[in-house]
């Protein structure tokens, strides 16, 4: 991806800025419309900040920590609560520029965090940083989805190759013997219709339905002359016949 489809995406990207004084919204709107960032959502209260949350799909969040009602630090543990796939990132703007105020917000969330009076040069590269680093995972989380698709269609495909396989050489077990003709196939349904009376998982009776048909896939090792002998068979030639299951 190159450098401008990157930088035209994250103009793209959705973000909702947090802070109860509406100067502080004034400032970032100028800011961010100036850059040309045009899809960000500007609320002062923190609760309609939540709602706005859990409905849309944001790539980055702005939050103010010293807030009425609920600050900061809840709405985080609100947004936690919610608990998206691929939550977006949180960048912390507040006037408490303290180690433990800092350390609190990253360890409930925040993936960065900034003091007030902010410099504004230094808000916007650290927003389309986080903009960017999302997107990224964004991407990933999409190929990885794309990816296990892939695999489970191949999947199917071999598990049906499997059973084709066994349908044929039960097929090929009927051909040999003329007499039984499509014997194998009866007893694979007899068998899941017996396995269903008994209450067995259907899984298993379907497997068993699959299964079933090769009970007869031995006498392919039988010669002709005993297999398709017309008559009755010898005490030899009956143990020859008896060597398919082991076949």
């Amino acid at each position: 991806m190159s450098m401008i489809v990157i930088d035209k995406t994250i103009k793209q990207a959705n973000i909702l800025v947090i802070d109860d004084e509406m100067l502080n919204l004034i400032i970032l709107e100028e800011l961010f419309e100036d850059k040309g960032f045009h899809n960000v959502t500007y609320e002062s209260s923190p609760k309609k900040a939540i709602q706005l949350y859990q409905k849309h799909v944001y790539h980055l969040v702005l939050l103010d920590i010293s807030m009425p009602d609920i600050d900061g630090f809840g709405v985080l543990a609100a947004f936690n609560d919610i608990a998206l796939s691929l939550p977006p990132p949180v960048l912390i703007l507040t006037s408490l520029n303290n180690k433990d105020t800092k350390l609190r917000g990253l360890r409930e969330g925040a993936k960065d965090f900034l003091t007030k009076p902010f410099d504004h040069d230094e808000v916007l590269c650290r927003a389309e940083n986080l903009i960017e680093l999302h997107l990224s995972k964004h991407a990933l989380n999409d190929s990885n989805q794309l990816l296990e698709q892939k695999v489970m269609e191949r999947t199917h495909e071999l598990e049906a190759a499997k059973i084709e396989i066994v349908n044929r050489l039960a097929a090929a077990a009927d051909y040999r013997d003329t007499e039984t003709s499509a014997h194998t196939v009866r007893v694979g349904l007899f068998s899941e219709y017996i396995a269903q009376t008994l209450g067995l998982e259907p899984k298993y009776c379907d497997i068993l339905r699959q299964a079933a048909p090769m009970h007869d896939i031995g006498k392919i090792g039988i010669p002709d002359s005993i297999l398709l002998k017309p008559g009755k068979l010898t005490t030899a030639e009956r143990e020859i016949m008896q060597q398919h299951p082991l076949i």
